[in-house]
Formats: structure tokens, C-alpha cells, sequence
């Protein structure tokens, strides 16, 4: 029904942690969360393990 508050929009599919604006199982979340740590102890901010993560993927594809 339009206009019910709380009605909108699709279930989260049993998906109740976020990152990166997205949700995640609490599993998937717990890997994200574990590669992303480590990439950081080794990169020391965020965007640095992110750029990284993805430079590392890119590698993989060539």
C-alpha cells in the first residue's frame, strides 16, 4: 500500500549487518570484515585497503 509507513521496499532477506551501505549476512559480514582488517594493518586507512583490494582483483583478471 503506498503511504503505510514501514511497507515500502523489499525485506532484507534475513541480511541485519551493513557495510559500505549495503546489507550482509552475519557471515558475509565477518569476512568483509576480516580481509578488510587485515588490508588495513597493512595499507593503514580504509580507502587505501579498498583501492588496494581492488588493484589486487584487477591483477587477477589479466
Amino acid at each position: 500500500m503506498a503511504g503505510v509507513k514501514g511497507k515500502s521496499g523489499r525485506k532484507s532477506q534475513g541480511k541485519v549487518k551493513k557495510m559500505f551501505g549495503y546489507r550482509y549476512t552475519q557471515e558475509e559480514y565477518n569476512y568483509l570484515n576480516k580481509v578488510l582488517t587485515e588490508a588495513r594493518n597493512s595499507y593503514k586507512t580504509t580507502s587505501r585497503s579498498i583501492l588496494e583490494i581492488f588493484k589486487y582483483y584487477e591483477k587477477g583478471l589479466s
